[in-house]
């Protein structure tokens, strides 16, 4: 029973994580005796998050944001 709740909540955690990161919900495909899953990537909100961790990991989050406001 634990595993089959466990396989919920991932469920659950797959759509939180997709739309707290901007990108497509997931696509379940039921063929004969399986189960596809895809997960698409959006390499652009992926550049954008990977370019606001570097900025604010060395400048601090305020002046990561004074930049992004003037450009």
């Amino acid at each position: 029973m634990g595993w089959v709740r466990e396989l919920g909540e991932g469920v659950k955690r797959i759509y939180e994580e997709m739309e707290k990161y901007f990108l497509d919900h997931p696509i379940y495909e039921e063929q004969q005796q399986s189960v596809r899953l895809t997960l698409k990537n959006n390499i652009v909100m992926r550049r954008i998050r990977l370019l606001i961790k570097v900025a604010t990991s060395i400048n601090g989050p305020n002046q990561f944001y004074k930049i992004l406001k003037s450009n």
